[in-house]
């Protein structure tokens, strides 16, 4: 059964830029994507007034979850979306089945 996860950031105005994952991030989730670990993915659904982005991910299962998100790419970019987040005055939540 597949397991979902999101990320909503909230920014407080368009000037400030949301966090975006880097290349290494994205190519790690091709990478699971090839391995069946992840259906789907989406980065960069922002509201029609530009101040929400939603991160969407589909993974397999939740054990496929719980894998990925202890990568350490993955682990290294959420810490540096923590850090981004509390310098910009975004808030963020991750939502989860």
């Amino acid at each position: 059964m597949s397991y979902n996860s999101k990320l909503i950031q909230a920014r407080p105005n368009t000037n400030v830029a949301f966090f975006h994952p880097s290349d290494a991030v994205v190519a790690k989730l091709e990478e699971f994507k090839a391995q069946s670990k992840i259906n789907s993915y989406k980065l960069n659904e922002v509201s029609e007034d530009g101040l929400t982005k939603t991160m969407s991910i589909e993974y397999n299962t939740s054990d496929d979850y719980l894998n990925c998100t202890q990568d350490d790419t993955l682990v290294e970019s959420a810490n540096a979306r923590s850090a981004h987040c509390a310098t910009n005055n975004i808030s963020f939540s991750i939502e989860t089945d």
